[in-house]
């Protein structure tokens, strides 16, 4: 088994871990966790840069938590070329629209990882199907938010990922009007990589 890094290269599983109230989930992995500057842009302020208006409650409790995170050093929202190219663009131009930005931020920040430090293989808790296609060939372990919460039932962080997945899809599908689909990937790309015996259990913290 080799320890690896956390990379959050895709907003919708923060998203979906805020709206059940379960971002502390993150922080029960002992691992070093990652994310790029435009997937924190994407999370906590696209919407407000691109509609107007003030950040909403759910906004601000994303951006509260990672915000406290990187002040303890549990987080850390790394600021790529791509993050500050389309930042420029952005300060240049009030009608720019993000076309897949976070995308290519992230593959950015995967694909030059050692210069910011981060080391050995990279799990990535992700939903886009995209990550699959741009890292598949790479040294990654590839965990979807329901397999995450799997792997915390098991080790008793909560009591049934069932029951908090169907919290989510009741949530969903009253704004979607669409059932939200159950993706249970656990799998490491190259050879075994060690992410379950990190996840702290209660009262070990």
């Amino acid at each position: 088994m080799r320890s690896c890094c956390m990379l959050l290269m895709d907003t919708t599983p923060i998203i979906f871990l805020a709206k059940i109230d379960k971002l502390d989930l993150l922080l029960n992995f002992d691992l070093p966790i990652f994310m790029p500057r435009e997937v924190y842009f994407e999370l906590t302020e696209k919407r407000v840069f691109e509609q107007g208006g003030t950040q909403n409650a759910e906004e601000l409790s994303i951006k509260s938590f990672i915000d406290g995170q990187c002040d303890r050093n549990r987080m850390r929202v790394v600021t790529t070329i791509v993050c500050e190219a389309t930042a420029l663009q952005r300060e240049r131009d009030r009608n720019y629209r993000s076309k897949g930005d976070g995308e290519v931020a992230a593959n950015s920040l995967f694909l030059n990882r050692d210069k910011h430090g981060i080391r050995g293989p990279a799990l990535l808790l992700y939903e886009d199907a995209d990550m699959e296609l741009l890292f598949r060939r790479e040294d990654v372990h590839f965990l979807t938010t329901y397999a995450m919460l799997v792997a915390m039932e098991k080790l008793e962080c909560v009591e049934s990922a069932d029951k908090e997945w169907s919290r989510l899809s009741k949530i969903y599908e009253q704004k979607n009007m669409a059932p939200l689909e159950k993706r249970n990937i656990d799998v490491s790309v190259r050879g075994d990589t060690e992410f379950i015996s990190s996840i702290k259990r209660p009262g070990k913290r």
